[in-house]
């Protein structure tokens, strides 16, 4: 099973600008949900484009974490 890495919304008629100041945004408020002292926060960036905007991380936790399973020590 793969893990995703990203989120994105189409949006037919974005612009360019606007999508990438509501992925902005979007990491804002996907930041303001994970303690401070994770490292995870800094490797979320926004994605846009023509169209769509989203988010993209890189610690496949994360997605667990947002889908309801609390972190855990092994």
């Amino acid at each position: 099973m793969a893990v995703p890495i990203k989120m994105i919304a189409m949006v037919e008629g974005l612009s360019a600008d606007q999508a990438l100041e509501m992925a902005d945004r979007a990491v804002f408020y996907a930041k303001s949900d994970i303690p401070k002292f994770w490292s995870a926060r800094k490797r979320i960036k926004p994605l846009s484009g023509n169209g769509y905007y989203g988010i993209t991380w890189s610690d496949s936790y994360l997605w667990f974490q947002d889908q309801g399973i609390k972190a855990f020590t092994m």
